[in-house]
C-alpha cells in the first residue's frame, strides 16, 4: 500500500476526530442540558432552567422529588435529594409517675384507742425487735423489706389500719416504710407514729 495514501489517510482521520470534538465541546457548553465538571471534584452536574445543578452529592433527603424541563416534553431526572431529618414533638408525654402518698400521723394515745382494730408495725432491725418492742407490734424491718413483705402482705389485709414506728422522732425508717406499704402494695390506712418506740417508753404505763 502507499505510505503517501496512508499518511493522507491518517492526517484526515486527526482532522476530523479534532473537529467533531472542537464542536462537541462547543456544543455542550452552549446547551443548558449540557454537563458541566465541578472543579477539585471530579463530580458532573447538568444546571436546570435557574442555573442550579441536577445531580449533587451534598444532600440527603427522604423525600425524592422529580422536575420536568420547561423547555422539554420529555421527563428528565433533576435534582432528586435525599433528607434525613428529626422533627422535635411539640407533644410531651404524659407523666405517669404517680404522686407520692401523703402519710398522716398519730401518737401512741390515738393508736391505744383503737385497740385491735390497728395493726403496729416495728420499722427497726431484728436485734432492735428483739431488744424490746411495742406490745402486739409486727416486726418488718426496712434493711429485711423485701424477705418478709410477702408473709407480712399474706398475714395482713389491705383494708387494715396499720401504724408504723421506729426508733425515735429523728428515725425515717418508720415514714419510708408507711410510704411504700401505702404506695406499692395497696394498703389504704397507713399512718407514721413519729415519736417511735422512744415515745412510747416515755408514755407507757408504769407496772
Amino acid at each position: 500500500m502507499d505510505s503517501e495514501f496512508i499518511r493522507r489517510t491518517t492526517r484526515d482521520a486527526l482532522i476530523l476526530f479534532l473537529a467533531a470534538t472542537a464542536l462537541a465541546v462547543a456544543y455542550n457548553s452552549a446547551s443548558p442540558l449540557g454537563v458541566r465538571w465541578r472543579a477539585g471534584t471530579g463530580e458532573s452536574t447538568a444546571p436546570t432552567p435557574t442555573g442550579r445543578a441536577i445531580y449533587s452529592n451534598e444532600t440527603l433527603a427522604i423525600t425524592s422529588r422529580t422536575q420536568r424541563s420547561a423547555s422539554s416534553a420529555n421527563p428528565r431526572v433533576q435534582n432528586e435529594t435525599l433528607s434525613v431529618s428529626v422533627q422535635p414533638t411539640s407533644l410531651a408525654m404524659p407523666d405517669t409517675t404517680p404522686a407520692p402518698r401523703n402519710i398522716p400521723s398519730m401518737t401512741w394515745s390515738q393508736v391505744k384507742t383503737m385497740g385491735n382494730a390497728i395493726v403496729i408495725v416495728d420499722a427497726r432491725d431484728p436485734t432492735a425487735f428483739e431488744a424490746g418492742h411495742v406490745p402486739n407490734a409486727i416486726s418488718l424491718p426496712t434493711r429485711l423489706f423485701r424477705e418478709n413483705i410477702d408473709r407480712f402482705t399474706a398475714e395482713v389485709p389491705r383494708d387494715k389500719p396499720i401504724a408504723v414506728y421506729c426508733a425515735n422522732a429523728k428515725c425515717p425508717l418508720s415514714r419510708n416504710l408507711a410510704q411504700a406499704l401505702a404506695e406499692q402494695y395497696g394498703y389504704l390506712d397507713v399512718r407514721d407514729v413519729p415519736g417511735g418506740y422512744a415515745d412510747w417508753l416515755l408514755n407507757a404505763p408504769v407496772k
